[in-house]
């Protein structure tokens, strides 16, 4: 099964004004996104279960009212014409938002960023096996410095004590992975659609883990799961999404490492969490593989289609 054939380019759909609209929304998604790890940071007694579930519901209670909003009467119609394809993402994209929770309450925001910029070489590697794309030699080149980045950060989270941190974050690099394969599979499944399925599933998860604990946490933690679950998430999901529709793949990619480049600077800037120097190796090593890819891998004669 192949996803690579000729499509019209982004020229078709409002001209080099609207492109560059769409890059900047792109760029902009990962800068609100790269908030995340530092949010995370703030809440000072909600245990990880409680932050999913806090985090996760609001961000399935904004989606709900977004979609209800864009599709007014639409709506039932809407959500009964979404395909198989978009829950089977939303479990996807829901067991990364585990992981990442998990990952960056058990080691740095640093190490869980760095990792999760590998998740472009997993697709590829997922595409091959599942859909049997072909595979640049260059792409297994990156994937393997890559790899190799990855490797130095988990050795020095092994000797630091945040191994299942590590193990979590590669964990949301698989999932956000296969959901982009699984639309690659089904071009025309609703992204959006799989973000809300995710964010619920992720959700009912985290209830159940917390039903024994309880839910009762500050209300100070509550505000910052609403603020980060509500306006941060909702708004980054949308301009990327919309903005991925136009904006060759290559570009989406380099434009959204801002979250994974500024997310550890924040942190840095407000709690004065350093990164280790193994993870800064590592780190480089992972950007540098991505970096490369954007800039050999992502010459395409036709770039992909919009998501419908």
């Amino acid at each position: 099964m192949k996803s690579d054939s000729p499509e019209p380019g982004p020229a078709a759909h409002g001209g080099e004004t609207v492109l560059l609209r769409h890059r900047a929304g792109i760029l902009l998604a990962g800068i609100v996104l790269s908030f995340g790890g530092l949010l995370i940071r703030m809440i000072e007694t909600a245990t990880p279960w409680q932050i999913l579930l806090y985090r996760s519901g609001f961000l399935a209670l904004s989606l709900a009212l977004y979609l209800a909003w864009r599709e007014r009467e639409r709506l039932v119609q809407y959500l009964a014409a979404t395909s198989g394809a978009a829950i089977l993402g939303g479990f996807c994209i829901g067991g990364a938002m585990i992981g990442f929770i998990w990952s960056v309450t058990h080691t740095t925001v640093a190490n869980t960023l760095f990792i999760l910029a590998a998740s472009p070489f997993v697709a590829a590697a997922l595409g091959w096996i599942a859909l049997r794309e072909r595979v640049h030699a260059r792409t297994w080149l990156t994937m393997v410095v890559a790899a190799l980045g990855i490797g130095v950060m988990v050795y020095d989270g092994i000797g630091g004590g945040h191994i299942t941190g590590l193990l979590a974050a590669l964990g949301a690099t698989f999932g956000f992975a296969g959901l982009t394969v699984i639309l690659r599979w089904k071009r025309h499944a609703d992204l959006m659609a799989a973000v809300l399925y995710g964010a619920i599933f992720s959700s009912l998860v985290g209830a159940v883990v917390t039903l024994p604990e309880g839910f009762a946490v500050p209300l100070a933690d509550v505000g910052w799961c609403v603020f980060y679950g509500g306006p941060v998430m909702v708004l980054g999901f949308i301009l990327l999404i919309h903005g991925g529709r136009f904006v060759p793949a290559a570009e989406v990619t380099l434009l959204s490492l801002s979250e994974v480049a500024l997310g550890p600077v924040w942190v840095w800037l407000v709690v004065d969490e350093r990164p280790s120097g193994a993870s800064l190796i590592g780190g480089t090593l992972v950007l540098a593989a991505v970096a490369a890819q954007v800039l050999l891998g992502g010459r395409r004669r036709h770039p992909p289609m919009p998501l419908d």
